[in-house]
């Protein structure tokens, strides 16, 4: 459901990295796609005043119980991440 929201038509079409885990060496496979993130800075949600940051989106082929899409790598290693669930609120604030 994310794919087609972040412009990724058919999520197949990424490169295709089997993975493994406690469900066995090839228990599922992932899809990547390249990425342009941008963060804005502000709530004017205007590019001069927005962070852009290359990353990698992945898909899996088969349902894993939960979804998300932020990760180590490409996101959480530009910026510092706070989230207080109960009040339903999160701040990021960049590394750089």
């Amino acid at each position: 459901q994310y794919a087609y929201e972040l412009g990724i038509k058919n999520y197949l079409t990424g490169k295709k990295y089997e993975i493994g885990g406690v469900g066995g060496p090839s228990a599922n496979i992932a899809y990547f796609h390249d990425l342009t993130l941008v963060v804005y800075t502000e709530q004017t949600l205007q590019l001069n005043n927005a962070i852009e940051i290359n990353t990698k989106v992945g898909f899996l082929e088969k349902e894993f119980g939960f979804s998300g899409i932020l990760g180590v790598h490409g996101f959480l290693d530009h910026f510092t991440f706070f989230a207080n669930i109960p009040k339903r609120y999160f701040e990021i604030e960049d590394v750089f």
